[in-house]
């Protein structure tokens, strides 16, 4: 595999770890019924990170405030919030770059990238399954010991 496409999924694997479950299971399923869009900045990977609901905006139009700074229209300030997260820029360009084939040098746009955000956002779950069970299986409720990965039931 490619070094730089491994090192994108690696920065993306880090920033989905921010998700709380609900979020992970919400954008697995909004990019799997084909809404995230990297030119978006409400479905985009940053876009999706912090909105209280996931949602598709029109293309970014900036309306002029009381103040007259220009901000993008109903509040999605959530794109802007996100990308200074610690991690974000890093997030945004591995986002973008996950529709890269060929040695990063021909695109392959938002369905491609679609099809491979879906598998790492799978393997984010199914880590966190993996870590849910393990602790469970070493809590010990009542004096009752449960199994361990790989171990046969012990009782105390």
């Amino acid at each position: 595999m490619n070094r730089q496409f491994r090192k994108t999924k690696q920065t993306i694997r880090a920033w989905v770890r921010k998700f709380d479950d609900e979020r992970l299971a919400a954008v697995y399923a909004f990019n799997a019924d084909g809404h995230m869009q990297f030119g978006n900045s409400c479905s985009c990977l940053l876009g999706v990170t912090l909105a209280k609901i996931l949602h598709t905006c029109v293309p970014v139009v900036l309306v002029t405030t009381g103040n007259g700074s220009l901000v993008p229209p109903h509040g999605c300030l959530h794109y802007q919030e996100a990308f200074h997260m610690e991690g974000g820029g890093e997030a945004e360009c591995a986002y973008r770059a996950l529709s890269f084939r060929v040695r990063f040098t021909h695109r392959g746009g938002d369905l491609l990238r679609q099809r491979r955000l879906s598998p790492i956002l799978r393997a984010e779950m199914r880590r966190r399954e993996r870590v849910r069970a393990t602790h469970l299986y070493q809590q010990k409720p009542n004096g009752i010991e449960l199994l361990k990965s790989g171990q046969e039931l012990v009782s105390a």
